[in-house]
């Protein structure tokens, strides 16, 4: 299901016949991660983005 989900949204990034779905989720306009919404003591948002782009 998830890849599913992912597939539909490239095809609509890449301008295909989903675009209609990106254009309506109004994806091109996020910003942030999932990340940002984690609200737990001691969850370190930074420490953690920085260790999943060092890997």
């Amino acid at each position: 299901d998830v890849a599913m989900g992912a597939a539909l949204i490239a095809n609509g990034l890449g301008g295909g016949k989903y675009s209609e779905l990106v254009e309506n989720l109004e994806i091109r306009r996020a910003r942030g991660s999932v990340l940002d919404y984690v609200r737990l003591s001691g969850f370190e948002v930074e420490k953690i983005i920085g260790e999943l782009r060092s890997d």
